[in-house]
C-alpha cells in the first residue's frame, strides 16, 4: 500500500455501491500514474547522472591534454581554474595556493572569480581551511560560512575596513571546499572551490576533488620537469 483515496460530500447521504465501484476503478489508474511519474523521475535522474559523468570525463580529458602540453605552469594553472574547475564542480570561484614553509604563508598561484584586490591582500575567506587541509592532509569543508562562525567579527584580527571587505566576501561566497595539493609526496599547497550559496558536499564530490587535486599535482610536476 502506498496511500489511500478519500472522498467526501457536504450533503447528507450515504455513498452507495456505484461510488465504491468508481473509486475501485480510479485507484488502479492512480497507481499507474504514480508509477509512471516515479519511472520518469528515475529516468531523468539517470540522464542527469550520465550527463554529469560525461562532463566530468570530458573535463578530465581536457585537463590531461593541458597537463601534457608545453605551456608554462602559470598558463596551465590559469587554464585549470578558468576552464576546468567550474565545469567539474559547478563552483563560482577557484583558487590554487602554494604553501611557503619558511614564511608560513599561502601564495595564490591562480584564481578565478575572486576580487583581484582581495587576492593580493590575502584576505579571502577560506585561508584557514586551506592551512588546515595542508596540515592535516585532508579535505576541509565549510558548508555554510555564516552558520559556522566564519563571519564572526570578534574572531577577525585586522582593521575595520578589512573586516568590511571580508564580510562582503562571506556574503558573496558562503561555502567552500579545500583540498590538499601534494606533489611527489611533498605538501605543495591547497585548492579551494567557492560557492555563492550554502552547499552540502557529497562523498562523490569530495572524491572527485581528490582526483582533481592529483591531476593538478601532475601538471605542476610536469611543468617542473620541463624547466
Amino acid at each position: 500500500s502506498i496511500g489511500v483515496i478519500a472522498v467526501a460530500d457536504q450533503c447528507n447521504g450515504v455513498l452507495g455501491g456505484d461510488s465504491l465501484r468508481v473509486l475501485s476503478m480510479l485507484a488502479p489508474s492512480a497507481v499507474i500514474g504514480i508509477e509512471n511519474a516515479r519511472l520518469y523521475q528515475e529516468q531523468q535522474e539517470r540522464r542527469l547522472e550520465a550527463e554529469s559523468r560525461h562532463q566530468m570525463s570530458e573535463s578530465l580529458r581536457v585537463m590531461l591534454a593541458i597537463v601534457n602540453s608545453n605551456r608554462s605552469l602559470t598558463e596551465i594553472l590559469e587554464f585549470i581554474v578558468n576552464q576546468v574547475s567550474g565545469r567539474l564542480f559547478e563552483s563560482q570561484a577557484t583558487a590554487i595556493f602554494s604553501y611557503q614553509p619558511k614564511e608560513k604563508t599561502l601564495e595564490v598561484q591562480a584564481a578565478h572569480g575572486l576580487p583581484a584586490d582581495l587576492v593580493e591582500a590575502r584576505m579571502l575567506p577560506g585561508y584557514e581551511s586551506a592551512y588546515l587541509s595542508i596540515h592535516t592532509s585532508q579535505p576541509v569543508i565549510v558548508s555554510d560560512a555564516r552558520a559556522g562562525g566564519a563571519g564572526d567579527e570578534a574572531n577577525f584580527e585586522g582593521l575595520p575596513s578589512e573586516w568590511a571587505m571580508m564580510a562582503q566576501m562571506i556574503v558573496d561566497y558562503q561555502a567552500w571546499l579545500a583540498v590538499p595539493l601534494v606533489v611527489k609526496g611533498e605538501m605543495y599547497g591547497s585548492i579551494l572551490m567557492y560557492y555563492r550559496e550554502p552547499h552540502l558536499f557529497s562523498n562523490e564530490e569530495i572524491g572527485l576533488a581528490k582526483i582533481f587535486s592529483d591531476q593538478v599535482a601532475l601538471a605542476i610536476e610536469n611543468a617542473r620537469l620541463r624547466i
